[in-house]
Order: C-alpha cells, then structure tokens, then sequence
C-alpha cells in the first residue's frame, strides 16, 4: 500500500470529520446562492452530509456489528430511495 494510502487510512477518523465539515460549510453557501440550476447540488452534498453524520452515529453508538451492518444497509437504501424520488421529481 502507498504510504499516501497508508496515512488516510490511519487519518480515516479526522478525515470524516473534516468532510462533514466542509459539506455543512459547502451546503451553507449552497443555501446562500440558492438558485434552481443549484438545486440538485445541494441535495447531493446534503445527502452525502447527513450520510455521513448518520454513519458517525452508527459507529458510535451500537456495538454489535451484525447490527451495524442492518443500518448501515437500510441507510444505504434510503439514500438510493431518496436519489430516485429526487431524480423524478426533476423529470417531471
């Protein structure tokens, strides 16, 4: 493994929280300039930051990995959910 490879995953804990940081940062000013050829965007970074926060709730408060790995899937499944009821209401 390189040794960039290496140092992220070592960092993997700072790493996440640096980028639920700037996905809130990002979705402030999203929020700011909030403007229809925007708008997908900023559903894609909020999606990708409450994911992240959810997962962080996840790992830190349930112990038994079986099931972590339940919600981690049901998370999964709602966000796909959500992309697609998202992706149709912008169809139509």
């Amino acid at each position: 493994m390189s040794k960039f490879l290496m140092y992220l995953h070592l960092k993997e804990g700072s790493l996440h929280w640096w980028l639920q940081r700037l996905s809130s940062v990002f979705l402030f000013v999203l929020f700011l300039w909030l403007d229809f050829s925007v708008f997908l965007l900023l559903i894609v970074v909020l999606l990708y930051h409450i994911r992240a926060g959810i997962e962080t709730l996840i790992e830190d408060y349930l112990h038994s990995d079986s099931v972590k790995i339940f919600f981690f899937v049901v998370l999964r499944l709602l966000i796909i959910y959500v992309v697609k009821i998202t992706a149709i209401f912008f169809l139509i």
